[in-house]
């Protein structure tokens, strides 16, 4: 299953004061709504100001905390499955398990 889902970003509030090395600067607050298209989920919304310097990170941190609730939601346990970051697809982490059969045949003395 693929988690498809929708990124409207809009104008939450105009003009927002803050304040960066001291001096005060104004910007937008944005909200940035993910609407889910191709699964049955609660839509979810994120606020920043416009421009953040960790725009990129403070989202695709915030997008991975939705797919995971969205996995719950779905009725996937968080600790077995995981949504894929480029392809959206519900991916078992099973498949990364990889096992090396060790050979126990020698024994040491202490």
């Amino acid at each position: 299953m693929k988690l498809e889902y929708d990124e409207i970003k809009s104008i939450h509030e105009e003009n927002v004061q803050y304040e960066k090395d001291g001096e005060l600067l104004t910007a937008n607050l944005m909200i940035t709504e993910y609407v889910p298209k191709s699964f049955e989920g609660t839509t979810k919304n994120f606020c920043l100001r416009e421009n953040h310097e960790n725009w990129d990170n403070l989202h695709f941190n915030f997008k991975e905390k939705c797919e995971r609730e969205w996995l719950e939601e779905l009725g996937y346990d968080y600790k077995l499955y995981y949504v894929h970051h480029l392809t959206k697809e519900i991916i078992s982490n099973e498949s990364n398990n990889y096992f090396v059969e060790v050979s126990n045949t020698e024994s040491t003395t202490i």
